[in-house]
């Protein structure tokens, strides 16, 4: 087990939407993205640049600090495309979801929704004199006016499913590179094909234009990036030296450099005269999905797989900047049985305890993952030779998980917590000490699931290794039995309220009731078309609702029929749960929303869709009058059922923490959690101040006590 000594650490953020304060100031923590950066671009003047990735938001941030200025999150899946126009005033993005949305830079405002709900935007780009927008969307590409959103020509044949397109500067042309190998440019005027350029051997993935507009410079999946001549089509030079897809070519704003990021995690820069490797610039973890010029030519912006992105230096190939989100998240929350404390388990392999009506972390489980790039104290060295004999002469040395903790629960009787680690251990903490009590090993692979029965003395435990457990605690913690029959791995268990069932989700697609006592299959649940993450009896135990990758959520009867299944949510449904009196159930989703559904009638009945970040996991408060929602970045949101708001947001960041009122200036913080937060005024995009410099006027040490502050007035500074 890894031992860590607390550390001081300055830590990337995580972006929230907030309501206003009554003197228009906006708190809000900073974060990057949680998903894969799929588009990039720089602002006109450069100060800015726009972020587009797979977690349904577009970011805006500030060039020369790095600071995240905005979180836009109207999109309910993957942005896959975002384009400053030319005056730098409005900001367009495409997505999954099949709109275009178009964005008021300075209030964050939506401006306008384009789409016709048939297609996924794929790319998309504003004319050089900011009046059209084109799309692609599949197999054909659109035109629409800027402002109106007005269809003035459709591109395309049954052939064609666009990756990429880009005006020519004079914006009478434009290009769409194909995952039929070719690129393709067009006359926009008349709408005639002019040339359709053929050499590469897989698919197309980037295509612009040069400055002058008298050269093309294409990237493959054939691992090559190659130089057109613009006028005839003639193809000039074929670049070579990833070795992998190419997904992204960027011509520097003097037209003297070639840029390149790749599936390889590499960026390379050539000299486009000599066709010579300038720079292979390496730092990514995973592969390179987007590139973008700052305007002057002096930096170029990366997007990747690793969900960050990277500034770099052109002349020199160093890297200046990284803008990161939060290595970790909340996977799991749990509230305890009398409703003052909630348990969340985080990828940082601890399981963190919030008092959460004063805005506290009270307690860490287990001992945080440690920095790669942090140096150990002179003393630890010691730590582990000490662990290494323990070890060695079989004494039992327990620290806690050495994995990300996936799953969280406490015991009905509130005095033990249960944890499910990808360390493929169960953990049994005594909630009043935080001691870890035991490391239950019995699992050959990742622990997804782990719930108590209602009587607190068993623990069912489901794994990657497509089986379910069950422990029995005592003196000695025992495995009592193995359940087999999912042909996959097993995301979601849990006992019925009366104790007497259990209940498992796997990737097979199924739902398996199980008799608790014998461990026999009582019946098995099939009609999702694809894995099931979570689910929950109602109170009763007369139903079970089961949240997917399908994207909806079903409520079953005990004998295995659907009495409905609810959808609405766009992405995969991580996390449901019954109200207390069975009347509402709750999910979260991949698409960062929540949602409440009448269960009687299976109709939506709310949407909380302010999140920045995928929702990971929800659970009712015992009383049924709070929702605990956690979700990437490490943060918690407490809702309230019956005024329908959030109440209470908590955000962590390895050593330091912080919790607020939305739409309430006064906070609760540890020594520098407010140094991982900013304010704003007025919505302005910017400047924005450090939370930090009004420590001595917002800072307080209850949270709940605030309520009965006026609000305070503050200005910037």
């Amino acid at each position: 087990m890894k031992r860590l000594i607390s550390f001081s650490l300055l830590f990337f953020f995580t972006s929230v939407s907030i309501a206003y304060s009554e003197p228009g100031a906006e708190i809000f923590p900073e974060s990057g993205h949680s998903e894969p950066v799929n588009s990039l671009c720089f602002s006109p003047d450069g100060q800015f640049i726009a972020s587009a990735a797979s977690d349904c938001t577009v970011k805006i941030w500030q060039t020369g600090t790095g600071k995240l200025l905005r979180t836009l999150t109207a999109h309910s899946d993957s942005v896959n495309a975002v384009c400053f126009s030319p005056d730098g005033k409005q900001l367009v993005s495409g997505s999954n979801d099949s709109t275009v949305k178009v964005w008021d830079i300075q209030t964050g405002g939506l401006l306008r929704t384009f789409g016709d709900n048939e297609a996924p935007v794929r790319a998309l780009c504003f004319s050089p004199d900011g009046k059209q927008i084109a799309s692609a969307e599949e197999k054909t590409i659109k035109l629409r006016d800027a402002e109106s959103g007005n269809l003035y020509r459709t591109f395309g044949d049954r052939s064609l499913y666009v990756t990429s397109l880009c005006f020519s500067p004079d914006g009478k042309q434009l290009l769409a590179g194909s995952q039929d190998k070719t690129v393709k440019v067009w006359n926009i005027e008349t709408g005639i094909l002019l040339h359709t350029l053929r050499d590469h051997l897989s698919n197309v993935r980037s295509a612009v234009f040069s400055p002058d507009g008298k050269q093309i410079a294409s990237g493959s999946g054939d691992n090559t990036v190659k130089l057109w001549n613009a006028e005839s089509g003639k193809l000039l030079r074929t670049f070579i030296g990833h070795t992998a897809n190419v997904n992204s070519v960027m011509f520097s704003p003097d037209g003297k450099f070639l840029a390149a990021g790749s599936r390889d995690r590499t960026l390379k820069l050539w000299d486009i005269e000599t066709g010579t490797l300038k720079h292979t610039l390496t730092g990514h973890s995973e592969g390179i999905r987007s590139l973008s010029f700052s305007p002057d030519g002096k930096r170029i912006a990366s997007g990747s797989e690793d969900d960050s992105i990277k500034l770099w230096d052109v002349k020199t190939g160093e890297l200046s900047r990284t803008l990161s989100g939060s290595r970790f998240s909340v996977s799991s929350v749990s509230f305890s049985p009398d409703a003052k404390f909630i348990a969340a388990g985080n990828k940082d392999h601890t399981v963190k305890i919030w008092d959460f009506q004063a805005g506290k972390l009270v307690q860490t489980l287990g001992e945080p993952e440690e920095a790669a790039d942090i140096s150990k104290p002179w003393w630890h060295s010691f730590i582990v030779i000490y662990e290494k004999v323990a070890e060695v002469l079989g004494i039992s040395y327990l620290t806690g998980h050495v994995s990300d903790v996936r799953a969280v629960c406490f015991s009905p009787d509130g005095k033990l917590i249960a944890s499910g680690s990808s360390d493929s251990t169960v953990g049994l903490w005594d909630f009043r000490t935080g001691k870890l009590l035991s490391l239950l090993e019995g699992h050959a692979d990742a622990v997804y699931s782990a719930a108590f029965s209602p009587d607190s003395r068993r623990i069912v435990s489901g794994s990657r290794d497509s089986t379910v457990k069950i422990w029995k605690y005592g003196t000695d913690t025992v495995l009592s039995k193995t359940l087999s029959g999912h042909t996959s791995e097993v995301h979601a268990v849990c006992f019925s309220p009366d104790g007497t069932l259990i209940a498992s989700g796997s990737a097979d697609h199924s739902v398996r009731i199980w008799d608790a006592e014998n461990g026999s299959l009582s019946a098995e649940l099939t009609g999702h078309r694809d894995a099931v993450y979570s689910l929950a009896f109602s109170p009763d135990s007369k139903r079970l609702v089961s949240g997917s990758a399908d994207n909806t959520v079903k409520i079953w009867d005990m004998k295995g029929q659907v009495i409905h299944t609810l959808t609405g949510h766009s992405k995969a449904v991580n996390s449901v749960s019954f109200s207390p009196d069975g009347n509402q159930v709750v999910s979260g989703s991949k698409d960062n929303t929540v949602k409440l559904w009448d269960a009687e009638t299976g109709k939506l009945s709310h949407t909380v869709s302010s999140h920045s970040a995928q929702v990971n996991s929800v659970s009712f408060s015992p009383d049924g009058r709070q929702i605990a929602i956690g979700s990437e970045g490490n943060i918690i949101r407490i809702f309230d059922t019956v005024e329908r708001k959030e109440k209470i947001i908590m955000a962590s960041f390895e050593n330091e923490w912080i919790a607020w009122h939305p739409g309430r200036l006064f906070y609760t913080a540890s020594a520098k959690g407010d140094e991982h937060a900013a304010v704003r005024f007025d919505n302005r995009l910017y400047p924005v101040y450090l939370l930090s410099l009004w420590r001595n006027e917002l800072k307080k040490p209850n949270l709940a006590e605030t309520l009965s502050l006026p609000q305070p007035e503050i200005k910037p500074r």
